[in-house]
């Protein structure tokens, strides 16, 4: 499956935030999208899920398989995503049987328990009945990160988009999550946009990658390309800052 994103702009009023991005997402490979903060990444997986505020307006022309579509109609079917923010993602009033309930019905399925709790051990959870019993204020970052996971899986959508996946996630727990999202887009053979500043992330999980800069896209390539023959300022620049970060690491 192949998902195409071409010229998307992004406006706010008069001013241009997102300019000619176009992206491909295909079943079986990791397309990382980075940049510095700022840069537009999480403005650009907004305008795919059509999820931008009100005051934001958008042009773009979506495909699935060449076919032009309305993201509306593959969106938690073929579609899914796993957001920066977790706790963010969650209804406070609702368990986690509650969620899956409504992720599995609006996806088109029949509520089945035993699919939702393999969903759930495949993104890394345990005691998984006691789990579904749980409120989000009741659950810990990594573990409401992982329910995330197990609701974009529980979806079977072929695509997904992770953005930013191990913000504000301790080292430990992003390791985890890292190893369960590298481990599902093989077992699945999902197509992934992986969202990230990290370079430690792409070098460890992408096919390719598209740097992004005030907006546009500013370099694409291979991930050998981009690490050994960056040609762009953006991308040299977040490579010293991973590679100098390293070595204080290294030397530390």
């Amino acid at each position: 499956m192949k998902l195409e994103l071409n010229n998307l702009y992004v406006n706010a009023g008069d001013t241009r935030l997102v300019e000619n991005i176009s992206l491909t997402i295909e079943s079986g490979s990791v397309l990382a999208l980075v940049g510095a903060s700022g840069s537009g990444k999480s403005i650009t997986c907004s305008a795919l899920f059509d999820l931008l505020p009100n005051n934001l307006r958008y042009e773009c022309d979506i495909r699935l398989d060449d076919q032009a579509i309305n993201v509306r109609s593959i969106r938690g079917k073929h579609l899914s995503c796993i957001m920066q923010n977790p706790a963010s993602a969650f209804n406070p009033l609702q368990t986690m049987k509650q969620h899956g309930v409504e992720t599995m019905q609006a996806s088109g399925q029949k509520f089945e328990q035993t699919t939702l709790i393999e969903a759930m051990r495949d993104a890394g959870l345990q005691d998984c009945e006691n789990t579904l019993t749980l409120y989000p204020f009741q659950m810990s970052g990594g573990m409401l990160q992982r329910m995330m996971l197990a609701l974009a899986l529980v979806s079977c959508a072929e695509l997904l988009v992770a953005d930013e996946p191990t913000t504000d996630l301790d080292l430990v727990v992003q390791a985890h999550i890292l190893n369960r999202l590298e481990q599902i887009s093989k077992k699945r053979n999902l197509g992934v946009l992986l969202v990230t500043h990290d370079f430690g992330v792409v070098a460890r999980m992408a096919d390719h990658v598209a740097v992004m800069s005030d907006g546009q896209i500013v370099e694409q390539g291979s991930v050998e390309q981009i690490f050994h023959q960056p040609t762009h300022p953006a991308t040299k620049a977040l490579l010293n800052a991973h590679l100098s970060l390293y070595k204080e690491v290294s030397n530390g």
